[in-house]
């Protein structure tokens, strides 16, 4: 027997085609829903997590592979990837800042040491 909207071949006794879905008889078929069953492996992980913090994009990156199949460790991959990137962050800003202060400190230093040095030519009479 052969499917009368796509013409494919069905099994023997078969009500619905496998391949486009449709009922092959008039009357109404009931059909069962699969469930998703929850993976047994797919429990939240603190080493995936903690990968993720300490290189955030290859936590982004198992966070994008991962969410469809282990959505509970793609999750902790990405949490971890995002603390990551805003701890990251935070330390650039706060080197930024240092190293500002540290040239505007240096710079001052240079002028007290200008200023000192024609204090004492002055003072030599020269």
């Amino acid at each position: 027997m052969f499917c009368k909207y796509c013409g494919k071949m069905l099994p023997e006794g078969a009500d619905i085609c496998p391949n486009c879905g449709k009922a092959q008889s008039e009357s109404p078929v009931q059909i069962v829903q699969r469930q998703d069953v929850a993976d047994p492996s797919d429990r939240p992980s603190f080493g995936y997590a903690f990968l993720g913090f300490l290189l955030p994009v290859i936590g982004l990156i198992l966070y994008l592979v991962w969410k469809d199949d282990t959505p509970l460790r793609a999750r902790s991959c990405g949490r971890g990837a995002a603390v990551g990137f805003v701890i990251y962050f935070l330390l650039v800003l706060v080197c930024i800042i240092l190293v500002i202060c540290g040239l505007f400190a240096f710079s001052e230093a240079m002028r007290e040491g200008t200023r000192m040095a024609f204090s004492a030519l002055s003072f030599m009479g020269v």
